[in-house]
């Protein structure tokens, strides 16, 4: 008798319009959403979409951040973009917020081709958070901004490909972000929020790198720069005068514990 109730309830849950059904799951909690995967391909194309939004604290409480997992979603990744997963479900199009780093690995690190996918074919992505730690080789992270940066495509055309990201959070470690700023001050233009953490960097940043990315991200409303021994952080008035042509406010000294 409970089997068939359940059953009942869910094929008079599958009457009811989608644009309501995206609605009532909205609300549903994590693990809820996971026990509906499962059920039909109508509750799955419904369900992909808020599972996948949110690639960072919400889905990372859920599963270990190891490289392996990594591994999972990005062959998920892809085969959207080749239109090889069983359902035609365009993953890459419901990622609004992503966190690309691992807890379980210090040396981890997302490879570039699929940073460069995320950046230029994630039409709905909003905000990236990653570690990054020295290689043995010269190429920078954003690998796809230096391609772009050496190809034939204008500037203006790079803006319109790269996905509308609204929150940088950078850990670099022994790391130069020179030239990283540098990329970012010419090519993105939507930041509103950005944070900076250089680790063991030994590389000054050049200010007119970091002034044109302030000048040119016209909602930036917060930059956050961070060493292992110091602080500033810029917003409101002060991001005004540095974009004006201000020096960088003074940095907070961090106290450092001694042995």
């Amino acid at each position: 008798m409970s089997l068939n109730k359940h059953s009942f309830q869910r094929q008079t849950l599958l009457t009811l319009p989608v644009e309501l059904l995206q609605e009532i799951f909205s609300y549903l909690g994590w693990h809820d959403l996971r026990n509906c995967l499962y059920q039909n391909s109508i509750l799955l194309h419904i369900t992909i979409p808020f599972v996948w939004r949110d690639l960072g604290d919400k889905y990372w409480k859920n599963y270990e951040q190891t490289s392996l997992r990594w591994s999972l979603i990005k062959r998920t990744l892809f085969s959207s973009a080749k239109k090889t997963n069983t359902f035609n479900l365009t993953y890459h199009k419901y990622i609004q917020r992503i966190d690309i780093s691992s807890t379980h690995d210090a040396t981890f690190r997302i490879d570039k081709p699929t940073l460069g996918y995320l950046l230029t074919h994630c039409p709905n992505l909003t905000e990236i958070s990653l570690e990054y730690c020295r290689e043995s080789s010269l190429v920078e992270p954003f690998q796809i901004l230096q391609d772009l940066n050496n190809s034939d495509i204008s500037a203006c055309d790079i803006n319109q490909i790269i996905s509308p990201i609204r929150k940088l959070t950078i850990q670099l470690c022994d790391l130069s972000p020179v030239y990283l700023i540098h990329l970012l001050s010419l090519y993105i233009t939507t930041l509103e929020e950005m944070s900076l953490d250089v680790i063991l960097g030994r590389a000054p940043l050049q200010l007119e790198d970091l002034r044109r990315l302030v000048k040119n991200n016209k909602k930036l409303k917060k930059l956050k720069l961070d060493t292992n021994y110091s602080e500033r952080c810029l917003e409101g008035e002060t991001l005004k005068y540095f974009a004006d042509g201000a020096e960088l406010p003074v940095a907070q000294y961090r106290e450092i514990l001694k042995s």
